[in-house]
């Protein structure tokens, strides 16, 4: 089977997945846990499909399990600006292809913070990493054919264009300034679009991020009850909408906890979105939030922006794969009305 587009979005905590030939993508989000077989604290051979649809996959004669909750996992997550060059990314990577399940992918997108993508060698390097032809498993052969790397926020920014579909807001975010704030795990990016052009010098990234919070609220109940909680169960009691976890055989409501947290990392956020070069506050007409940290991070950019419209994107973890999904086909479908007024 052959796929126009595929957009991923291999992110520190979720995979994301788009694709479909219609209007509307097909989306499929799961945790972004991956490691050796061995470092996997459950029985594989007892329900696997029932943690998330996790799968093996073979790299490089190395079985390694991918899509699963990183808290059944022995082995450590990935922190460092080179995760997508590890065999950990990879097999997410190969998660993600047989999601799709086609054996030909015409242009495949995904997303780098924006710091990142200001490294054009390195955007070059993921880009030969994924494109080309991958044997995943003994049943699905993949080749890729295009390969694009762009900044995560233009992804939310995409995807602000469909989702807020009446006229008042095309013409914002046509003509507007419009700033796009992106927590997710790893990293905290921030972009501004002049008149729907990124002005680069307006964008950055710092690590006040999700995975930064969970970690400040992990210490603050260490601080409190002399005992320790994994990030991992936090940040899978959070995926599965609770706010407890078990703690000495009780349930433990961390939610005190994570607001504490969420307070000093978002005062942190709001200082460096108000010392952003360029960013000229008063003038932004439109604050877009997407990622998986936006509903807890919109305090600080309300701090930083008090007079800006602030609007929190729908399903906000999907929204940067949306958005490179949107923006691959639409610049596919301007590619073919050029050919054919070529040959008309």
């Amino acid at each position: 089977m052959k796929l126009e587009v595929l957009a991923l979005d291999i992110g520190y905590s979720n995979l994301k997945v788009a694709f479909g030939e219609g209007a509307i993508p097909q989306v499929v989000i799961l945790p972004g846990g991956a490691g050796p077989v061995e470092s996997c604290t459950e029985d594989l051979g007892a329900g696997l499909g029932s943690h998330n649809q996790a799968e093996t996959i073979d790299i490089g004669g190395r079985w390694f399990i991918a899509g699963i909750d990183q808290s059944y996992l022995r082995a450590k997550r990935n922190r460092h600006p080179d995760y997508p060059m590890s065999d950990e990314y990879l097999a997410l990577y190969y998660r993600a292809l047989r999601i799709a399940a086609a054996t030909e992918i015409e242009n495949l997108v995904t997303g780098v913070p924006v710091e990142q993508h200001a490294d054009s060698k390195f955007c070059e390097r993921l880009a030969e990493r994924l494109r080309g032809k991958h044997q995943i498993g003994s049943a699905l052969a993949v080749t890729v054919k295009e390969v694009f790397v762009t900044a995560q926020p233009i992804g939310a920014f995409a995807d602000a264009a469909v989702q807020m579909g009446s006229e008042g807001d095309r013409q914002v975010i046509r003509l507007g300034r419009v700033l796009v704030v992106d927590p997710g795990f790893y990293s905290n990016d921030w972009a501004l679009f002049d008149q729907g052009r990124l002005a680069r010098a307006a964008s950055g990234s710092n690590n006040n991020a999700m995975g930064q919070v969970l970690e400040d609220t992990v210490q603050r109940i260490e601080k409190e009850l002399h005992d320790r909680v994994k990030v991992d169960r936090i940040e899978q009691a959070l995926r599965h909408g609770s706010n407890t976890v078990l703690f000495h055989g009780e349930h433990l409501d961390f939610g005190p906890y994570l607001v504490s947290a969420l307070e000093a990392v978002n005062r942190e956020n709001a200082t460096d979105l108000l010392n952003a070069k360029n960013i000229e506050r008063e003038q932004i007409d439109l604050v877009v939030l997407g990622g998986g940290g936006a509903e807890y991070f919109r305090a600080a950019v309300k701090q930083a922006f008090p007079g800006s419209r602030i609007e929190v994107l729908p399903r906000p973890v999907a929204a940067n794969v949306r958005g490179y999904w949107y923006m691959q086909r639409a610049r596919r479908m301007a590619t073919a009305m050029v050919v054919a007024k070529g040959t008309a």
